[in-house]
């Protein structure tokens, strides 16, 4: 199976939710399991935030995730990629959402996981959220996306590393990231590029 380099770890101010919150828990669960993999049919569009500039330049990015429930409604809402049917479609797709940002195939939706990205392709998620946060609204405030960008600082201030650029975001799943050390059957490291 291919596997990733990298880590995933929640942001301090985290920690307790994740204790307390079994939908917080799953998600980073997810984020976990696509990180390492690449593929994940909860995760959809994954691409950075770009306003403020300092977001961009912190490598904060964000995922979609499946909504738990549909409404019926969010063609109209959203358009067709927050549909249950464009998420089952993404189901048997299997494409990395982070190489193919923007194709309209790849689902969106109003459930949001906010990470950050090192130059070493570990990530730290500094939020979570969920229906009915409304993630658009929430990171259009500048108080908000300051948050983010102050705690993806600390996070690299106390891993002594700094954001990966934003020219390799897009590459994130790209060979070159490939752990070279897991086996295939046989025994012999598995490279599959």
């Amino acid at each position: 199976m291919t596997q990733y380099q990298g880590t995933v770890e929640a942001h301090n101010s985290l920690k307790d939710l994740i204790d307390s919150d079994e939908n917080t828990k799953i998600s980073i669960e997810i984020i976990t399991d696509y990180w390492a993999y690449g593929y994940d049919e909860e995760v959809g569009r994954d691409t950075y935030l770009s306003n403020p500039n300092e977001a961009k330049n912190a490598a904060i990015s964000r995922i979609h995730l499946r909504p738990i429930n549909f409404t019926g409604k969010e063609k109209t809402e959203f358009g067709y990629t927050a549909t249950e049917s464009c998420w089952d479609n993404w189901k048997n797709n299997k494409r990395l959402p982070a190489r193919e940002a923007a194709s309209n195939n790849i689902p969106t939706s109003n459930d949001w996981i906010v990470y950050c990205v090192d130059h070493q392709r570990n990530i730290c998620v500094l939020a979570y959220l969920p229906n009915p946060t409304n993630p658009h609204a929430f990171c259009e405030r500048i108080d908000n996306m300051n948050l983010f960008i102050e705690r993806a600082n600390q996070w690299y201030g106390n891993n002594k590393t700094f954001p990966m650029g934003i020219k390799e975001l897009p590459s994130v799943f790209d060979c070159k990231w490939l752990n070279k050390n897991i086996p295939d059957e046989q025994g012999e490291p598995m490279i599959v590029c």
